[in-house]
């Protein structure tokens, strides 16, 4: 008796393991067999592949539905796993939103569900779509899409750096981390910065690295900004990683390093054209970043151009500059057609270089 129910359960093993086996085997091919006359037959894949894809990309799902039966096929009652879009069909080479396709017998139908690409980077990300169908033999039927490889950068807390104006010689620098939003956190391959003003400093993270929405910590960076030299800074840091997608990190760095002290214009084209003719005379304004302008002497000045200081420096500091064409050296080097003065700010002296350019 033993023995017997023994048999029947190693049959009833291998039934069962054979059954699964076909079930898995026979969708992904269509199915198989003849349907019952007049029935519609249903073949199509369950599986799409999708490959490399961005997190927050979103992809086209697309896959062909047949009827290879005698009857007309109806698919319907979509069901999905994600929040997706509506599930379309094609025709005549459009595709339009869609909660019943139906297919004649012996014809297919395109179907297509836009998804967007979530999961951890290096990892997959698969979405399921469920329909009715009237076929006999698969009353239900499931079609999954599958990333099979999940690409998606670092992030950087804070993701940007605007430091407005700094003063010149002011010692700047700002702290980040990074964290990745892989399953298994990744090593970063290469650290660098677009801007020569600027540097990169990593540390590695330690203690209890917590994850959150944007991942596990696995490294801090001290960036830098060279204030010795007076500019605009439109930089950014940029940090790769293994999977990291169409671009690598970029931490944007910018902002305005000042001097002390800045001549408005900072280059004088004279003379001005006006209604009343040449005018050979401008007024230059001083603007300060550092505090109150104390006093002004002037360094040199080219032939043929003299400088009138301020008679206060209670109010605007305002230079007056006038050009004598006749004695004016236009064709001379920049050097040699540079106005230069010195401006004392807060006991500090600073060195001031305003360029002359005569346009007869």
């Amino acid at each position: 008796m033993m023995a017997a129910a023994r048999r029947i359960w190693l049959v009833g093993g291998l039934l069962l393991a054979l059954g699964v086996a076909c079930q898995e085997a026979t969708p992904r091919h269509g199915a198989n067999g003849t349907a019952p006359a007049g029935s519609p037959l249903l073949v199509c894949p369950t599986e799409v592949l999708l490959g490399e894809k961005t997190i927050g990309d979103h992809v086209d799902g697309v896959f062909v539905v047949a009827n290879q039966g005698e009857g007309p096929l109806e698919v319907q009652q979509f069901r999905k796993t994600c929040n997706c879009g509506q599930v379309e069909v094609e025709e005549g080479g459009t595709f339009y939103p869609a909660d019943r396709v139906m297919v004649p017998a012996g014809q297919s139908r395109r179907l297509r569900m836009r998804l967007a690409v979530v999961g951890h980077a290096g990892g997959q990300s698969r979405q399921r779509l469920e329909f009715a169908t009237n076929d006999p033999k698969q009353p239900q039927v499931a079609v999954e899409f599958l990333v099979e490889r999940v690409l998606g950068t670092v992030s950087a807390t804070p993701d940007r750096w605007t430091f407005g104006k700094v003063l010149q010689g002011t010692p700047l620098s700002a702290t980040f981390e990074v964290r990745d939003p892989a399953e298994f956190p990744r090593k970063v391959d290469k650290i660098e910065a677009s801007h020569p003003q600027i540097s990169v400093t990593r540390s590695e993270v330690a203690g209890d690295l917590k994850r959150s929405a944007a991942g596990v910590p696995i490294l801090r960076l001290e960036v830098s900004v060279d204030t010795t030299k007076t500019g605009p800074i439109d930089g950014a840091v940029l940090v790769r990683v293994p999977d990291e997608g169409r671009q690598p990190l970029q931490i944007v760095v910018e902002g305005w390093v000042v001097p002390a002290v800045r001549p408005l214009p900072g280059e004088l084209f004279l003379p001005r054209r006006t209604t009343n003719g040449k005018l050979y005379t401008v007024e230059v304004y001083l603007e300060t970043f550092a505090g109150k302008i104390e006093e002004i002497t002037i360094k040199s000045t080219p032939a043929g151009v003299t400088v009138r200081l301020p008679e206060s420096l209670e109010g605007a500091a305002t230079l007056t500059v006038t050009l004598d064409p006749d004695s004016f050296a236009t064709t001379a080097a920049e050097a040699d057609r540079t106005v230069r003065l010195a401006a004392r700010v807060a006991d500090v002296w600073h060195e001031l270089a305003i360029p002359l350019t005569h346009v007869p």
